[in-house]
Formats: structure tokens, sequence, C-alpha cells
């Protein structure tokens, strides 16, 4: 037992626990205070007093209190231990046991027990403002006493329970515990009395309500709830930037930027081009994926040499760490050409290039390459002397030309086996630089020499033709041939095989000497012309051909434009031009090849109403540094044809074949390849034309002559016997808006005049049909030769679909699909005819599990909702019902959305 405790049981010896009552502390009380009166200076009162303030069973309990007496009597003591006159006083006090380690150590316990007894919670709110206020009370009891008295008072706000008590709270305790839980109470009350409150009475409520923080932040709330569900409806990257500019710290914000993220990334994906990657990169600079656009664009530079590529980098990323590596190559894709003309012309548009001693060495060893001759068939004389350049330059460009001369004369006697031990002696000329141009050329000659693939010479007429058209009745042919005067435009006929002049075919209004014919369009009724870098259009009328004039912009621009081909829809044209911001390197006229070389890009340019849109590169598979032209596109839209003077060919341009990719984008393309030694020669190639069937090409080609003439190739696409005309009636006295597309989505076909939609079709082979009629609504339809002529274009009445459900077939394959488009557009034009007419979407996913195919039938619905809702169909118009992965057949890859009409 402690020296305290036995003091204290020494002075209750005559008092048991159960004889205290009332009457006993009273008594105590009046006792010890009245000598405490009598002398406040004496110990004995005070340590009496410190008990019975201590003492549990006393009403007037009061820790407070007791610690108060306990550090007096212990001050006092002390005081007396200093004071040498005060022996007496202390004998005293320790004949009653009462010692400086008794007091301290009394003085602990009643600190003790105060600690426990705050930390229990249970002490009242007057008796934590004792402890707030009592002399000696720990620092460590004072913050207890605070702490506890901050509970207490958030225990009366509770049970007041109203807006107003927490914000007092708030406002007497902030920054702690209490108070962020006082916050979070008052916003879920504003929030339940926001939502309780009618549109009209919200004013009123928050101008009750308006010295409120928390209410403040619910309307902001609800505010920012609105907007970011408007947000989500058009679901566009604009959408939430302006959002997140009205509300950057909504709860919504998170879930906004990663949406913005996930619709960037979208967008990302998508891209191809360079001008594509650094339009990106400088619309979305604080965006991580702007960086990544960069690493794209970058990419291109390195792995693709992409000129363009280059370009941007350079205009628009100065501050990249990988700027000098970009200019650095942008210099070697100028001197791997080899000319000196570049190269000079580099270093005068350039004179902040930060590696001047490549262009001063380059410049000298540039000159001497290019005293080789290459405008004259090859000398064999000159072998040796070749062998010797090649290996002194195998880093240029002009090395492989000089490669092809020494190969020309045994390519053009088809002497294969001189040609591919030539090709092998002096192979050691290309292990940098060149080497895979190299290779492929080595595949080319190693490749089997088809016989039946050999041209056949196809005698026009007299003279350098310099283009051709094959006109639809497979009977006829336009070519420009150069004559004493200039150019003319002639026609030859065929008879059984045999091709025969026609004539001079006269254009009125025609005055260019230099006139090329590029192509014809439309039934063979319109033809594209080309004269000093332009391009013209003549019609064929009453009384023959009349040039109506030139292409507007941007067909025609700065630069040279040729060889234009109308798409075989209509939809826009072909062209190439050396227009800027292409891959094309050489400047035109600069000397290459042996020639003087057109340094042209081919380019998509859509037909916009009765002008143009923007022309769109065809990209870095189809477009290289050097000239691509004559570009002729297949009627399914997917196989192009065209030339080429890149390296890796038999000669100076030769004919190439790209297959599109799925999608249709004009800048995707598969592989290219090399149409073969039979169609090609060691001299440029083109013009082209396509035969009617498209069972061959017709190039022109000099071949060794001094003049080009025409020669016909198999392509080994189709046979004659591929393809039908069908002819599809419909039962409508309007004009439709009817097409029809292959299994890949590209349009074959669209209406035609006189009652019919007029397609050419391959047999077995699936296509669609689709309709839009807004009175009328006709699901997309499968097509095939066989069950053509059998469809009747109708469609359904509101009164006779209703009720009835059709499932939507194309829709299913998304919103890159364009034919999927087109189905949605015509169920939203049926809608918006009859506006009495709602519709009921069911959607089925595929999935094992059921939860999340039933989550994502629900999102795949809504997101069509929303897609028809942006066309301007009220949302109450459209329901839509998840069933998971009920109905899908195992493997099933797609949705399956069926439609019901119903009346509204």
């Amino acid at each position: 037992m402690t020296v305290a405790l036995l003091m204290l049981a020494m002075m209750s010896v005559t008092v048991t626990a159960q004889e205290k009552d009332g009457n006993y502390y009273r008594a105590q009380y009046v006792k010890w205070h009245k000598a405490h009166l009598a002398d406040t200076t004496d110990v004995w009162p005070m340590v009496n007093l410190a008990d019975l303030y201590a003492d549990d069973d006393n009403p007037m309990r009061s820790l407070p209190q007791a610690l108060d007496y306990i550090n007096r009597a212990e001050s006092r003591y002390v005081a007396m231990v200093k004071d040498n006159m005060q022996f007496g006083e202390l004998r005293r006090l320790q004949k009653k046991k009462i010692t400086l380690v008794v007091l301290r150590e009394r003085k602990k316990e009643i600190s003790e027990k105060a600690k426990r007894y705050l930390e229990s919670g249970e002490a009242a709110k007057g008796e934590l403002e004792q402890y707030l206020g009592a002399a000696g009370v720990s620092q460590a009891m004072v913050s207890q006493a605070r702490v506890q008295r901050v509970k207490a008072a958030y225990r009366a706000a509770q049970e007041k329970n109203t807006l107003q008590a927490y914000a007092h709270f708030v406002e007497r305790y902030p920054g702690t515990e209490e108070a962020q839980l006082a916050e979070a109470q008052m916003v879920l009350m504003a929030d339940s009395l926001l939502r309780a409150t009618r549109e009209d009475e919200e004013d009123e409520l928050t101008a009750y309500y308006e010295d409120n923080e928390a209410m403040r932040q619910a309307v902001t709330r609800r505010q920012s709830e609105e907007a970011f569900a408007t947000a989500k409806l058009t679901n566009t990257v604009a959408g939430y930037q302006k959002f997140l500019a009205d509300y950057p710290t909504s709860t919504y914000s998170l879930e906004a930027l990663e949406r913005v993220d996930a619709l960037l990334a979208g967008e990302l994906a998508g891209l191809s081009t360079a001008q594509e990657y650094a339009d990106f990169a400088l619309a979305n600079k604080e965006s991580h994926l702007g960086e990544e656009a960069i690493d794209k664009l970058y990419y291109k530079v390195i792995s693709e040499k992409d000129i363009q590529a280059a370009r941007l980098f350079m205009e628009n990323f100065t501050d990249d760490p990988r700027y000098n590596d970009v200019y650095r190559r942008y210099y070697m894709f100028h001197s791997f050409e080899g000319n000196y003309m570049p190269i000079a012309e580099f270093r005068a548009a350039n004179p902040d290039f930060p590696f001047p001693e490549l262009v001063r060495r380059d410049l000298n060893e540039t000159a001497d390459l290019d005293g080789v001759e290459l405008n004259k068939p090859f000398d064999e004389s000159k072998l040796q002397d070749y062998a010797e350049t090649m290996k002194m330059f195998q880093d240029r460009g002009l090395t492989f030309v000089l490669l092809q001369r020494a190969l020309q004369n045994l390519i053009e006697a088809k002497d294969w086996e001189h040609a591919q031990s030539r090709y092998r002696q002096l192979g050691d000329c290309f292990t940098t630089t060149n080497k895979e141009a190299y290779k492929s050329l080595g595949a080319l000659l190693d490749s089997e020499y088809v016989a039946e693939k050999a041209p056949i010479a196809v005698t026009l007429g007299k003279g350098d033709i310099t283009g051709v058209a094959a006109l639809p009745d497979d009977k006829t042919i336009l070519y420009s041939v150069k004559s004493s005067g200039g150019s003319i435009i002639e026609k030859a006929v065929k008879t059984g095989e045999r091709w025969k002049s026609a004539g001079e075919e006269k254009v009125a209004g025609l005055t260019m000497k230099d006139v090329v014919l590029y192509s014809v369009y439309d039934g063979g009724r319109k033809m594209l012309l080309g004269s000093g870098g332009d391009v013209w259009e003549a019609e064929y009328g009453d009384g023959g051909w009349k040039l109506k004039g030139k292409l507007a912009y941007p067909v025609n621009s700065d630069g040279i434009d040729c060889d234009a081909f109308m798409l075989p829809d209509g939809s826009g044209l072909l062209i190439a031009s050396d227009r800027q911001g292409g891959f094309n390197l050489q400047q035109s006229g600069s000397y290459y090849h042996g020639d003087t070389a057109l340094a042209t890009d081919l380019y998509y340019i859509p037909r916009e109403g009765e002008g143009w849109g923007t022309p769109q590169n065809l990209g870095n598979k189809i477009n290289t540094a050097y000239s691509e032209r004559h570009p002729v596109l297949s009627k399914d839209m997917k196989t192009l044809y065209f030339v080429s003077d890149c390296s890796g060919g038999l000669g100076y341009g030769d004919v190439y074949v790209a297959t599109r990719k799925a999608g249709g984008k004009w800048g995707e393309w598969e592989e290219v390849r090399n149409l073969g030694k039979e169609a090609n020669s060691a001299y440029w190639e083109g013009p082209l034309s396509l035969s009617r069937n498209e069972a061959h090409l017709y190039i022109c080609s000099r071949r060794g002559n001094t003049e080009r003439s025409c020669y016909r190739v198999p392509t080994g696409r189709y046979s004659g016997e591929d393809f039908v005309m069908v002819s599809i009636p419909y039962e409508s006295a309007e004009k439709l808006d009817c097409r029809i597309y292959d299994s890949e989505g590209n349009v074959v076909a669209s209406e035609l005049e006189g009652g019919e939609i007029k397609a050419r079709m391959a047999r077995r082979k699936d296509y669609w049909l689709s309709v839009i009629k807004g009175e009328r609504w006709l699901p997309v339809t499968r097509l095939s030769v066989e069950n053509a002529e059998k469809t009747v274009v109708k469609g359904f009445t509101a009164a006779e679909l209703k009720g009835k459900e059709h499932e939507l077939k194309k829709i299913e394959e998304g919103s890159q699909s364009s034919l999927g488009e087109r189905e949605l557009k015509g169920l939203v034009a049926f809608m918006k005819a009859n506006e009495g007419v709602s519709v009921i979407l069911g959607v089925s996913m595929p999935g094992a599990e059921k939860k999340k195919a039933y989550l994502a039938s629900l999102e795949c619905g809504n997101d069509l909702k929303a897609r028809m809702v942006s066309e301007g169909i009220a949302a109450d118009r459209v329901m839509v019902v998840g069933y998971g992965n009920r109905g899908m057949a195992e493997g099933q890859q797609k949705p399956r959305i069926m439609v019901k009409f119903e009346k509204k």
C-alpha cells in the first residue's frame, strides 16, 4: 500500500464507507473549509480538502478542485522547507504523516484519476470548464478536457440535428475531427433538403440559408450533377472540358477527366498521319496523351522516315529534347537522294542546321556523283566505273539507281539469270541505307516469270502517248498523244482483237498545247484533263466534247496537280500533287533517276456539294520521299494501282498495287506490292487505266523506246463472269436515299434515275441494301445476285410496325461501321416523321458472367439511346431493356439489338 493510501486509511479509520452520506460530506466540507479560511497557509486543511474533493463517493466530487488544493499544499510545503523558521510547522505535519513524498504521490494519484475520468467522456460541460480553468491542471489534462468539451458540444448539436446547430458547432470548433463530421452531416442534410424541394422552391430555400456554406455547396453539387449528366449525354471531349471548367472541384471531376482521357485515347488510337498526331498534341498540351502523340510523331520520323512528320516536329516542338535528332534525320532524308541541288537548297533554307559539317561534306561528294550520266541507255563499258562509284557512295539513294542502270539491258532482254548474277556481284555496296531496297529488287529478280502475265502491246496510234483512259463499253479508248503542234486527244476503237485509231477527239474551248488526258468518268461522259500543272474538266454533250473549266481549289493548288482520277462512286477524286505537307522530299524539277523528277504525293479529295473538301494524303505506305503518280481505283473502292519511283523497283517508276484496310480510311493501307517483273520494265511506267471488268490494266511505257506506247497486263483480280448487273425496283413516287454496301462497308451503288437501283455485284458475295425514307421504315436488307431481282423496296408504315419487333443487324457492329450509322440514321428519320412512335431497345450481350453481361447490355442500349437523342429524338420516346447474355448463341461475339415499335 502506497504512503498516500496508508495516510488516507488512517484518516478515515473511524468512519466506515456505509456511514458516509451527504451529511457526512457536508460536515467534512464545513470543517475543513472553515479550517482553511482560518489559516490559508496551513497545509493540513489543504490536504484534507484535496482528499474530500477526490473521494469518489462525495456528491460534491471535483477532481479539478482536488488538484488545485493538492498543488497548493505541495507549493506551501516546498516554501516551508526553504524557510529555516518553519521547523515547528513541518514537524507538526510530519507527525500527521504529511511529507513532500506523500503530497507528490497523492498529486499523482489524483492526476491519474482525473485523466481516466476525462478519457471516459463522462465529465459534464461544467466540469470540463473547471479543468480548463483550474490551477495545477497539467497541459495533457487541459488538452483532454478540450477534446471532451468538443465531443460534448458535438453531442448537443446531434441532439438538435439541425443545419444551424451543426453550422454553429463548426463555427465554434473549426478544424476538429467533429467539425468535419458536422460538415459532412450538414452536406447530407442540405442535399436531402434540396432534393426534397421542388424546383420553384429552390431559390427561396437557398436564400433562407444564404449564409450556410453547406447549402451553397449542395446547390453547386446539384448543378454539377445536372451538368455532368448533360456532358455524359453528348459524350464529347468539349462537353466534359466545359463541365470541368465550370465545376473544377465537383465530385464528378475525376470521372469527367477519366472520360476525357478515354475519348482522347480512342481518338488518338484512330490517328495515323503525321498531321493528325501534331494537331492532337498541340490541342492536348496539358494531357499525357499529348505527349504520347508527340512520341508517335517521333516514331514516324525514326521508323517510317516520314518527311512530313519531321517537318511538323521541327515546326511545333522545338523544346522537345529530341529536336536535334529529328533535325539531323530530316537532313539525312535529303542527303539520301544524293543530288547536289537538294543538299544545296537545304543549306540555303536551313542556316541554323546543328550539324553544318555534314552539309559541307555531302556537297563535295554529291558534286562527283551528279557527274554520272543516268539518262541514257546503259553503256556496258561503264560497269566498272559504276561499281567503284557505288562503293564510294553506299549511303546515297542515287547509288541504288546506279544498280538499276547496271541491270537495265539485262532486264529489258529478260535475261534474268545474268541479271541475278550481276545483282549479287554488286551486293556488297548495299549493307546500310539501301539494304531494304536491294532486297526488294532481289525478290523481284528471283520471282518466277509467268509468260501469261507478260504485257501485250495495244496499238492505239502513232506518237508519244501521254495519257490513256478505257471507256466503260470496253470497246473504246481515249488517249492523249504528243504531236508536232503540241498535244491532242484521240480515240481508238476495238474491232475484234485489234484496236484502230478513229482520229482526233476535239474538245471545244481547249486552247492549251500541252494537254494530257487523265481519266474519264460518269459513264464516259466526262473527262479530266491536265495542262500547266492544273486539272481541267470536259463534258460530252450534243455535238461532242466541251471544256467546262478548271477545277476549283483545293483540287488545284499553288503546286503542280496532275493525274486526277474520279472515284467510281463520284464521292471524290484521287490526284498527284507536290503541294506542301506531303511525304515527298524532292523539289519538283530536281535531277533524279536520270530525269527531272516531279516530286508528287497521292491525295484523296472528297466532293462536298458543288465544291471539294480537305485533301487527305494517302499515307506513307503509298507515298514516299520520291514521286507517286497515275492513281486508278477499282470499282469496289478498295484496290489502288499507281506508279512510284521509290527505291526497290526494276526501273524509275514501277506499277504498284495496294488494298485499303477495312474501315475505309484513306491513309490506311495493307502492304503495298510491286505488280511484278512481267508488268514492269527498267523504264518509267504510266499513265494507267483499268478495263471495264478490271481484269486488265492498260499501262503506257517506253520500254526502251523513245516514245511511250500502250500495253495491257492482267491484274489477276476478276474474270468477266465474276460480276453481273442487277436492277432493284422500288415502289415509290418520291426520290429515296438508297445505297448498296459490300460486306466491308464500302458503297458499291446508289440510286439512279428510272425507278430502279442499278448495282454491279459479284456472285457468291453478300451485299446490304440501305434505304432511308421518312414515313416508312425499311430494315437493312441482305442482298445477293440471286435475290436482288426479287427485292422490292417498299418499307413499313407506323401502323404496320406497331407491336412488331425487328433486329438491328448492322448497328450491332458499332459506331465505326458506316452501314451501322446508316441503319441508325434510317430509324431516326422514321421516328422524326412519325411523332407518335416510340421504341423499346432490347439488348443482349455476349459473356459467361450474367451480371457483367447485363450491365454491358444496359450500357450498350443507353449509348445507342444517347446517339438517338443527340439526333433530335426525345428521350422519353426511347426505352432501353437489358437482357444480359440471354438468347446469345455460344461463341457469338457481337451484341444483339432488337427494336420494338410502340405508340407513344
